[in-house]
C-alpha cells in the first residue's frame, strides 16, 4: 500500500515538470525564431562609426600580423591624439584606449571573414564588396550575441516563477520595445556589456539556488562563472570594478543563507561565510588585477595608466557635474531612462512589492544600479555622446525593470489591469519609435544637429532637444516627401526659393537608409 502511495505522488509531479519543461523550451524556441526573423529583417547596411571601429583595426592587426599596436598613420587620422588610441611614447607604438578584452571580442567574426575572403582589409581601404562582407559578419556576430542575450532574459524571468509567455512577452518588450534594440544592431561594446551582466547575474540566482538546496557541484561551477563574468566586465571596461565588491557582498550573502543553523548571529555566520571564501576571494582579485595592470603596462607603458589619460577632453573623466547627469538620466528628453527603456516606468508601480518578495535577488540589482547612476553622473561626458539613449546604463536596464513580470502576468486588481493596458499601449509606440530609428543611419539625428548648428534659431534649437526617435521619424516623412523636415520649414522665411532647394536636398543627403536587404548600396564610404 505505501508502494502504491508512492507512486502515485511521485509521478504526476515528475509528469508536470516535464510539460512545464516542454512546455518552456517550445517557447523559448518560437521566441528565438522572432528575434533571429527581426534583427535579419532589421539589421544595418552600414558598420556604426567611432569606437569599436577602433578597437577592430587592432583586432585585424593581430589576426594578419599577431600584434596588437595599429599602424601611426591610422591612429593619428581617427580623431585627436587619445581620443581613440593611445600612444605609448616610449615604444613609439598606437593601441586602442578601451578595455583590451574588447579587441579579443571581435576575433570570432573577422577570423570567419578572413578564412572566407582572404586577409583582412582596413576600412577605408575597402571596396564596396568587402564592406558588405565585413557588415554581414558583424550582423551575424550581433544577432548570435543577441541570442545569448535573450536566452538569459528569458531564464531569468522564469526564474521569478512567471510563465513562459509571460517572460517570452518580457524578452521582447526590453529587446524591441527599448533602446536596446539599437544596440543589438550597431557593431559596438555595449551588446558585451548586457550579455555579460546577465550572465552574471543569471549565474548568482543558480548560485544562491544550489546553495539552498545542497547541490555543491552545481553552486561551485555558477560561483566561477560568477567571477569570469565579473572579469569579462572589468577587462572590457575598467569602471565595473565597481561591480566587483558588490558581488563577492552577495556571493557571501547567499552562503550566509544556506548555512544549516540560521539561529547564531548574522555576525557569525558572515564571518563564517568571509573565511569559507577569502581564498578565493584573494586568487580572483589577485589574478584580475594583475591582467589590468599587465595590459595597462604592455599597452600603455604603466600597470596603472588607462588608455583614458592622453585625450585632454576625458583626462579628468570624473570631474564632471553630477547633478547635471543624475537628472539628465531622469528627465533629459535624449538621455532619459524612462524614455528609452519605458518598461521601467511601469517597473516602478510593482518595486516596493517586488523588492519585498525577492529582496536577495533584486537588491543586488538596485544597488548596482545606483552605484553606476552616481559614478556615471560624475563623467564629464556623462551623455556617451555620440550615441543613442542613455548607453553607460544599458547593460543594467532590462534587469531594472524586472517588476514589470508582475504587470505582464494575470492583474490581480482592475488598476493593474488598466495599467497593463496602458504598459502595451507605449510598447506598441515603443516599438514604432524604435523601428523609425533603426530605419536610418546610427548617426542621423546628429548629422541633422550638425546641419542646422549654423541656423542661430531658437526653435530649431528647442527642437534638437527633442527624443531621437522624433527627430528620425521627421527624417523620414522628409524623405519619402510626406512634409518638409521641420527645422527646414522654420529657416524657410529666411531663404531663397534656389537655396531653400538645396537644403531640401541637403537634408535627404542626411537620410540613408540602413536596412541591410533593402538598401545594400548605400554603404557608408565615411568610415
Amino acid at each position: 500500500m505505501q508502494e502504491s502511495l508512492s507512486t502515485t505522488t511521485v509521478y504526476p509531479a515528475r509528469n508536470e515538470l516535464e510539460v512545464s519543461t516542454n512546455l518552456n523550451l517550445r517557447c523559448g524556441l518560437i521566441l528565438s525564431l522572432i528575434i533571429v526573423f527581426l534583427l535579419v529583417l532589421f539589421q544595418p547596411a552600414i558598420i556604426y562609426s567611432g569606437d569599436a571601429i577602433s578597437v577592430r583595426y587592432s583586432t585585424t592587426e593581430l589576426i594578419n600580423s599577431g600584434h596588437l599596436d595599429v599602424d601611426q598613420s591610422i591612429a593619428q587620422n581617427f580623431g585627436e591624439r587619445g581620443q581613440y588610441f593611445f600612444e605609448n611614447e616610449a615604444q613609439g607604438e598606437w593601441y586602442p584606449k578601451y578595455g583590451i578584452l574588447n579587441t579579443f571580442l571581435y576575433i570570432p567574426p573577422l577570423l570567419l571573414e578572413r578564412s572566407l575572403e582572404g586577409p583582412l582589409v582596413e576600412v577605408q581601404k575597402m571596396t564596396v564588396h568587402e564592406r558588405k562582407s565585413r557588415v554581414f559578419y558583424l550582423n551575424l556576430y550581433n544577432i548570435l550575441i543577441s541570442l545569448l542575450i535573450a536566452a538569459y532574459l528569458y531564464l531569468i524571468a522564469l526564474n521569478f516563477n512567471h510563465s513562459a509567455k509571460v517572460a517570452a512577452i518580457y524578452v521582447l518588450a526590453c529587446l524591441f520595445g527599448t533602446f536596446v534594440w539599437n544596440y543589438l544592431r550597431a557593431q559596438t561594446f555595449e551588446i558585451f556589456q548586457l550579455c555579460f551582466f546577465l550572465g552574471l547575474y543569471y549565474s548568482l540566482l543558480r548560485f544562491k539556488h544550489w546553495k539552498l538546496t545542497g547541490n555543491l557541484k552545481s553552486s561551485r561551477t555558477h560561483f566561477v562563472l560568477i567571477l569570469v563574468f565579473c572579469s569579462l566586465l572589468v577587462l572590457e571596461k575598467l569602471v565595473f570594478i565597481l561591480l566587483v565588491p558588490v558581488t563577492l557582498l552577495w556571493i557571501l550573502w547567499a552562503d550566509i543563507l544556506s548555512q544549516p543553523d540560521q539561529q547564531q548571529s548574522f555576525r557569525v555566520r558572515f564571518f563564517y561565510a568571509f573565511k569559507h571564501y577569502l581564498a578565493a576571494f584573494a586568487i580572483f582579485l589577485t589574478c584580475l588585477l594583475t591582467l589590468v595592470c599587465l595590459a595597462n603596462w604592455y599597452r600603455f607603458g604603466a600597470p596603472f595608466t588607462t588608455g583614458y589619460a592622453q585625450w585632454e577632453q576625458e583626462k579628468h573623466f570624473l570631474s564632471g557635474n553630477p547633478f547635471n547627469g543624475m537628472y539628465g538620466y531622469l528627465f533629459n528628453s535624449q538621455k532619459s531612462i524612462f524614455l528609452y527603456f519605458p518598461l521601467l516606468f511601469f517597473s516602478l508601480f510593482k518595486f516596493r512589492s517586488f523588492l519585498k518578495q525577492y529582496t536577495f535577488e533584486f537588491s543586488f540589482v538596485l544597488i548596482v544600479f545606483l552605484v553606476f547612476y552616481i559614478t556615471n553622473s560624475c563623467f564629464i561626458n556623462w551623455r556617451g555622446d555620440w550615441c543613442y539613449g542613455p548607453r553607460y546604463l544599458l547593460f543594467i536596464l532590462p534587469l531594472l525593470s524586472l517588476p514589470v513580470l508582475c504587470l505582464l502576468d494575470h492583474p490581480s486588481t482592475q488598476f493593474n489591469l488598466i495599467l497593463k493596458g496602458f504598459l502595451y499601449l507605449t510598447l506598441l509606440v515603443s516599438t514604432c519609435c524604435q523601428m523609425s530609428v533603426n530605419m536610418l543611419t546610427f548617426s542621423a539625428p546628429f548629422n541633422a544637429i550638425e546641419y542646422f548648428k549654423g541656423a542661430h534659431n531658437e526653435n530649431v534649437n528647442t527642437y534638437f532637444k527633442s527624443p531621437f526617435w522624433t527627430i528620425n521619424f521627421d527624417l523620414l516623412k522628409h524623405k519619402l516627401g510626406k512634409s518638409i523636415f521641420p527645422p527646414l520649414k522654420e529657416i524657410r522665411p529666411a531663404l531663397t526659393d534656389n537655396s531653400f532647394q538645396k537644403h531640401i536636398s541637403g537634408v535627404n543627403s542626411l537620410c540613408e537608409l540602413n536596412l541591410y536587404f533593402l538598401d545594400q548600396n548605400q554603404i557608408n564610404h565615411r568610415q
